[in-house]
C-alpha cells in the first residue's frame, strides 16, 4: 500500500466512521493538522536522513572570540533539521592516501596492518566536540582544518520519507489520535444535537476513551525504540 496523503485520510475516515458518522474537519483540516502538529513531532524521534557538507567557506561572521569556529549550514531551501547525529572527518580516511593507486596489488595483510594504523591513529588523535543550535549553526571546538561531512536528521517533507515500519506501526495511529482530539474538543461541548428526526447523541466520551488508548498505544512504542546515540566513557 501507498504511503500518500489520499490513502492516509482514507485510513483515518474509516477509523471516524465517515461517512456515516459526522466528521467536523475537512480533508485540508487534517492535512493541516498533520502537517503542523504529528510530522515535526514524529521527526523529532524518527527524523529524514540527510547528509551535508560542510567547508571552510562555510565558516559563520566571527563577532567575538567565543564564535570563530561556528559555522552555518548549507541546508536545502524548503528543509527544517532537527539535530545532527554524526560528523565526520576527513582524516580518518588519510591513511590510505599515499595508497590509493596501489590498492589493487597490496597483499591483504598489508591493507588489514593499514586498517589497524588507521584505527589506531583515530584512537590517539583529539576528539573534535560539536554542538548543534536550531535552525542551521553548528561550533565546534576548534576551527576545522578540512572538509567534513555531518549526518543529520531532518523534518520529513513527505509521507514517502517515513519508513515504512514507523509509518503502519506508530505513524498513522498517532494521526489518527491527533484528529480525535481536535473533533473531541468540538464535540465536548454538548451532550447532544437536536434534529428534525430527534436527538443526535454525540458521544465525546466514548472519542475521549479512544484517544487516550491511542495515545497509550503510540507512547509505549516510541519509548520501545533504541537510542539514537550512545554515549560511551573510555
Amino acid at each position: 500500500m501507498a504511503q500518500n496523503w489520499n490513502t492516509l485520510l482514507n485510513y483515518i475516515k474509516r477509523k471516524v466512521g465517515a461517512p456515516l458518522n459526522l466528521l467536523e474537519l475537512t480533508d485540508d483540516d487534517i492535512y493541516e493538522i498533520i502537517k503542523e502538529d504529528v510530522i515535526p513531532a514524529l521527526s523529532q524521534y524518527i527524523g529524514r536522513p540527510l547528509w551535508l557538507r560542510l567547508s571552510s567557506s562555510n565558516l559563520a561572521t566571527v563577532t567575538n572570540a567565543e564564535n570563530q569556529s561556528t559555522y552555518t549550514i548549507p541546508v536545502p531551501t524548503d528543509t527544517i533539521l532537527v539535530d545532527v547525529l554524526e560528523v565526520y572527518y576527513s582524516s580518518a580516511s588519510t591513511s590510505w592516501g599515499a595508497y590509493g593507486n596501489v590498492v589493487g596489488v597490496l597483499d591483504p595483510r598489508d591493507i588489514a596492518m593499514m586498517n589497524e594504523f588507521a584505527d589506531m591513529m583515530s584512537y590517539l588523535s583529539v576528539a573534535q566536540a560539536y554542538h548543534f543550535m536550531y535552525p542551521n549553526t553548528i561550533s565546534f571546538a576548534e576551527q576545522l582544518q578540512d572538509d567534513v561531512i555531518l549526518e543529520c536528521k531532518a523534518v520529513h517533507s513527505d509521507l514517502s520519507t517515513i519508513p515504512g515500519d514507523i509509518y503502519y506501526d506508530i505513524f498513522r495511529d498517532w494521526c489518527l489520535a491527533e484528529i480525535k482530539e481536535d473533533v473531541l474538543a468540538m464535540r465536548s461541548k454538548y451532550e447532544g444535537i437536536s434534529a428534525p428526526f430527534g436527538e443526535i447523541r454525540l458521544n465525546w466520551q466514548k472519542l475521549e476513551q479512544d484517544v487516550m488508548t491511542l495515545r497509550q498505544k503510540v507512547e509505549a512504542k516510541l519509548d520501545a525504540m533504541p537510542t539514537e546515540h550512545l554515549i560511551t566513557f573510555v
